[in-house]
């Protein structure tokens, strides 16, 4: 085991993630500035980081603990096409398997 290493780029994205996930999933009762500011800040910022809060729940408690393999990074997660399924994520980014990280 190597010791926690809580990356702050990487919990910051994660936290932007699921905020503008948060903005983007409008609700019949959005308003229509609510939707006209979400869709303005859909930059390439923004797309790039939003898939990041569909990683594994496991894959996100990790980068949260800090205990994400050493060679993960920021980077590495914003320019790879991210697998809609979790085991190929973990393998992708270096977890193993479900049946190794309980979800």
């Amino acid at each position: 085991d190597r010791p926690a290493h809580i990356d702050p780029a990487l919990l910051k994205a994660l936290r932007f993630a699921h905020r503008w996930q948060t903005k983007l999933d409008a609700s019949p009762l959005t308003s229509m500035e609510g939707l006209q500011t979400a869709r303005a800040a859909a930059d390439s910022y923004v797309r790039r980081l939003t898939p990041l809060a569909f990683l594994a729940p496991d894959i996100q408690r990790a980068i949260i603990d800090g205990a994400q393999p050493a060679g993960l990074t920021l980077q590495q997660l914003i320019n790879t096409k991210i697998p809609v399924a979790w085991d190929d994520q973990r393998r992708m980014f270096g977890f193993g398997t479900a049946a190794q990280n309980p979800s």
